[in-house]
């Protein structure tokens, strides 16, 4: 596009002296941030009522803690290592890839100082549960909101929400991991490890 010569800028008008006001969009702005505190209040009494009913029992409420959680500095990452929760317990998933058979467990004790850099996993770490990677038969990223209250949370407290992953074994068992920031890390490298053949549906 190029600027027509035969055509007359316009440099006055109603909108124009408007925009150029020092006031333009301020109350546009408090109105926005007088809904977005509202909204904030709202999500984290929800929040709050999701941690009491994980409490008494509540699968669904369990799935959504910690789906929004707190930005930190030092957030763990892979490969071997994923924060995440399982059944609304707070832990790790570790992949552990110097046994005779590469497996995937899941731990609520703390597993920093038990895994060492190359992935070998000390005898003191005890899983609630582990899977050897050739035994994942089907894998599914779910979400702890859905799409609306996903937007919501994540606009009202500037936080990334955290999906999880459903780990389906040969036997049909099935393990549901939620609050993993690095979803999609731990996703790929289990697809990349198994010697299966995956189709998408």
């Amino acid at each position: 596009m190029a600027h027509d010569p035969t055509t007359a800028h316009e440099t006055a008008g109603e909108d124009i002296d408007a925009a150029k006001s020092p006031k333009h969009g301020k109350k546009g702005r408090k109105l926005i941030n007088l809904i977005k505190g509202t909204t904030k209040g709202a999500v984290k009494t929800a929040m709050g009522a999701d941690t009491v009913r994980a409490k008494a029992g509540s699968s669904h409420a369990k799935h959504r803690l910690g789906a929004a959680p707190k930005p930190t500095p030092d957030l763990l990452s892979g490969p071997v290592d994923f924060q995440a929760r399982y059944g609304g317990h707070k832990g790790h998933v570790y992949i552990s890839t110097k046994a005779t058979i590469p497996a995937v467990a899941f731990s609520t004790a703390s597993t920093l100082e038990k895994i060492g850099p190359d992935g070998a996993v000390r005898e003191d770490l005890h899983p609630r549960w582990s899977v050897p990677v050739a035994d994942l038969r089907e894998l599914k990223k779910i979400g702890g909101y859905g799409w609306k209250y996903r937007m919501l949370v994540g606009w009202s407290l500037s936080r990334e929400i955290a999906d999880g992953i459903e780990l389906t074994d040969r036997t049909g068992a099935t393990y549901k991991l939620t609050a993993l920031p690095l979803r999609d890390e731990l996703f790929n490298r289990l697809i990349a490890m198994g010697g299966q053949k995956w189709e998408a549906w």
